[in-house]
Order: C-alpha cells, then sequence, then structure tokens
C-alpha cells in the first residue's frame, strides 16, 4: 500500500495496516461528499473572479483547508492513528498540489481575463 510507506516517512503512527486503510477510505469517502460542494463553488469563483491566479490562490486556500479539516477530525476521532498537526497540513496540501496537477485540464486552459 502507498500510503503507508508515505505515512512511514511522515512519522504517521497507526496500530495495523487495517487502521491505516479504514483512515485512507473514510478519508476518500468524506472528501469525495466534500467535493460535490468545492467543485461547483470554484468554478463559480472561477467564473467571478477571472483571473487564474486569484483562482488558483482561492482554490488552494479552500481545498487545503478541505483536506487538513477531514485530516484533522478523522486524526481525532480514530485513536488507531496519530498524525501531528504540521504532517496533516504537508499531507493536504500534497493531496493539492497531485489533485490540481492531475485534474481538470479544460479549467487550466481557459483563457485568463485581467
Amino acid at each position: 500500500m502507498g500510503f503507508a510507506g508515505l505515512f512511514q516517512l511522515l512519522g504517521v503512527t497507526y496500530h495495523s495496516i487495517w487502521a491505516l486503510a479504514l483512515f485512507v477510505i473514510s478519508f476518500f469517502i468524506i472528501g469525495f461528499v466534500i467535493d460535490l460542494f468545492v467543485h461547483p463553488l470554484m468554478r463559480i469563483m472561477g467564473e467571478v473572479l477571472q483571473n487564474r491566479y486569484r483562482v488558483f490562490f482561492l482554490q488552494l486556500a479552500i481545498e487545503v483547508s478541505a483536506n487538513w479539516t477531514i485530516l484533522h477530525v478523522l486524526n481525532t476521532i480514530m485513536d488507531s492513528i496519530t498524525i501531528n498537526v504540521l504532517t496533516e497540513f504537508i499531507i493536504a496540501v500534497f493531496l493539492f498540489l497531485v489533485e490540481y496537477m492531475f485534474g481538470d485540464e479544460k479549467s487550466k486552459n481557459e483563457p485568463e481575463h485581467q
């Protein structure tokens, strides 16, 4: 499991591989539900702001906050996994960057208005 290696590098401790699997699956399920609200909001904000740099930083702020909140809540609820706050934030930023790089190409290639 790729997350096990990443989490080990970041100093995350967990009781078993099943606890880690439950954490990751829970994160993606909750993240999917949150994304149902965040992505339409980002599309609307992209049309309103019409500046790709502002849209990027707004997207960064909203999506990192959402990812960090999910990570933090799951970390608090689950006693079988321990992640420090800085590591939660690093993981949230990393997940945002991965999603942004491999995300919707159409929204990145829209003409820039300033």
